[in-house]
């Protein structure tokens, strides 16, 4: 499909279900560009209301990570990223990664983001968001 910025297309589309309205598709993409998961389903006429990355490259990401939340790697994780963008491999890790410390971490990451998302609206004189 040919977008402003030149043509783009999904890889892979997969169907994962839902009802009426709200459908549920997992999509691929070989390249990122601004906004373009969006502008290629409103392209053949359908609104996007929620979107969530769930990989980057080969990378998983975790299913509980937080919007701002981000996920320290392990050193074939960091080697597979330098690889990507054609830098050496590093042969020791700059960070130690221990499985336990993950897990504190992520849990300090949400509720950081909590506290964030109940603060900064009360600043701006909102109401804080409830989202769960």
């Amino acid at each position: 499909m040919q977008l402003e910025d030149g043509p783009a297309a999904f890889r892979t589309i997969k169907y994962q279900g839902g009802e009426g309205l709200n459908q549920w598709y997992n999509v691929t993409l070989t390249e990122g560009r601004n906004r373009e998961v969006r502008r290629l389903w409103e392209a053949v006429g359908v609104q996007v209301s929620r979107l969530i990355r769930v990989r980057y490259g080969d990378l998983t990401l975790p299913k509980g990570l937080p919007r701002g939340g981000y996920k320290e790697l392990d050193l074939p994780e960091t080697n597979y990223l330098r690889t990507l963008v054609e830098m050496p491999e590093e042969t020791v890790s700059k960070l130690p990664v221990e499985r336990d410390r993950r897990r504190v971490k992520a849990n300090q990451i949400r509720r950081a983001v909590k506290r964030h998302t109940q603060v900064a609206p009360a600043r701006r004189g909102g109401t804080p968001s409830k989202r769960s």
